[in-house]
């Protein structure tokens, strides 16, 4: 069933289904959550998407949530300037003087949080490999202080100011909401404002440049996939007796992936032949399955697996 759904369709039903099915059960009294239920079910198929997930499902599962989050994110801030002057309104306990003192003293905090767990995250990592023999290069100062600065809140942070009850359970008004959701859109406003404006000027001046590592990881990883590629080419040649002349043509293109090290934008001249297409589709399965092994043996990291996948998914749909 799931392969007869349309792409567009699993993608966008999956969260509900999840969500509805965890709320309807109840086990010896204990209620299952519908919004964890669907953050462990995004855990779970992010873990599993390269295996299970089809080409087309990952191609068009990308486009529907871009677009998604743009327009909830759009329709977000259209939410906050619709009700901000409501709750200000109802906010008569307060001077604007105690509500600016508040607002700034929240977002220094929430800045300050996110600084107090990015160092420790980045750096106990370090000290415990280093305990254990493992050679470790520590990131520079200007990559970790980068990495506390964006720190921008949002979408999450409104949801779970709006997600309080209008009133507790004998009626009386939840206390402090409006204050907490005035709060909420200044630390928005602030982080997005303060920190968003400011980001590119600091990469500059901290000149925080490109991580090179991570390159070198990716073109490992390419020539890897290139060897499988080439591999599975000789295979299928050999055992449904292709032609040399078509076998060395197809090798030829995934060849440029050892000789050059180049990251995805492979060029695939389409032809009508039978032969080239299942060569080529070989190819493409070989170098999933090798990024797929690079990838649980903790050879390569998350994002150099997604940034060659959604290479593989393009090339997939052009056979």
């Amino acid at each position: 069933m799931w392969r007869r759904c349309s792409p567009a369709r699993s993608t966008l039903a999956v969260p509900y289904v999840t969500y509805i099915i965890a709320e309807s059960l109840d086990v010896a009294g204990v209620h299952a959550s519908g919004v964890l239920a669907v953050v462990a079910a995004g855990i779970v198929r992010g873990r599993y998407s390269p295996e299970i997930v089809s080409a087309e499902m990952r191609i068009i599962a990308r486009s529907v949530w871009n677009l998604l989050v743009f327009l909830l994110n759009t329709l977000i801030f259209i939410l906050i300037g619709v009700q901000l002057s409501g709750i200000i309104g109802r906010l008569t306990d307060y001077s604007l003087g105690e509500l600016f003192f508040y607002g700034t003293f929240v977002s220094a905090v929430a800045i300050f949080v996110r600084f107090a767990w990015v160092y420790p995250a980045t750096y106990l990592p370090l000290v415990v490999r280093a305990m254990l023999g493992e050679q470790v290069a520590p990131p520079r100062e200007g990559e970790v202080f980068i990495m506390g600065w964006c720190g921008m809140r949002g979408i999450v942070s409104l949801a779970a100011a709006l997600a309080l009850p209008q009133t507790l359970q004998d009626g009386s008004p939840f206390p402090e909401r409006d204050l907490i959701i005035f709060l909420t859109f200044v630390v928005i406003a602030v982080t997005l404002v303060l920190q968003g404006l400011t980001l590119k000027p600091l990469i500059r001046m901290l000149k925080v440049g490109r991580d090179w590592s991570l390159q070198e990881e990716q073109q490992r990883a390419q020539m890897a996939l290139g060897k499988a590629a080439i591999a599975a080419i000789d295979a299928v040649a050999a055992k449904d007796g292709i032609s040399n002349e078509l076998a060395e043509r197809i090798r030829a293109e995934f060849a440029e992936k050892i000789t050059l090290s180049v990251p995805g934008g492979l060029v695939l001249r389409h032809s009508g032949a039978d032969d080239a297409r299942r060569l080529r589709d070989a190819a493409v399965k070989a170098e999933r399955q090798e990024l797929i092994r690079l990838w649980r043996e903790n050879q390569i990291s998350d994002e150099v697996l997604h940034h060659i996948e959604e290479d593989l998914d393009y090339q997939e749909s052009r056979i």
